[in-house]
């Protein structure tokens, strides 16, 4: 139920679930059953999010690649246009210690599911309820006040 906080200093974070009863959550890496990219040949096999997203110390250089981490292009030549200035074969930004585009499509598959998953468990009770005590569903499982109150 709202509010709930994600993200922060860990010990704010369990300071206020305990204290405030405030509910509180963390993001994972979503690295969790992730297949390592092992090499050149193994990581074709893999499904195209998860390749080169998590490789070891030996390998590492493979997911590094600046031809893998980002997927950018400045401009595309076209017959029917000729920019009035020169454009660059890549955007600025890509340097050695930003993690390019798949960690980013990661995060945002992590940010996705949890408010998937939040919906989803909101519709089980909506139907859960409404199935045995008809429409609409009773105050207590929508309304906050009190739960504001408390906190």
């Amino acid at each position: 139920r709202a509010p709930f906080l994600l993200g922060g200093d860990a010990n704010i974070m369990k300071a206020l679930h305990e204290n405030a009863d405030a509910d509180v959550g963390q993001f994972g890496s979503g690295l969790i059953g992730i297949a390592e990219t092992i090499d050149e040949e193994q990581v074709n096999t893999l499904p195209w999010a998860a390749q080169y997203l998590k490789c070891n110390a030996q390998n590492n250089d493979l997911c590094r690649n600046p031809n893998i981490r980002f997927r950018t292009k400045c401009w595309v030549d076209r017959p029917d246009v000729t920019p009035p200035t020169n454009q660059r074969a890549h955007p600025k930004g890509q340097v050695g210690w930003h993690p390019g585009f798949r960690s980013h499509q990661l995060t945002g598959r992590v940010l996705a599911f949890t408010i998937l998953k939040a919906l989803q468990d909101a519709i089980n009770v909506w139907s859960e309820v409404t199935i045995t005590g008809g429409h609409p569903l009773p105050d207590e499982y929508w309304h906050v006040t009190d739960y504001y109150k408390n906190i």
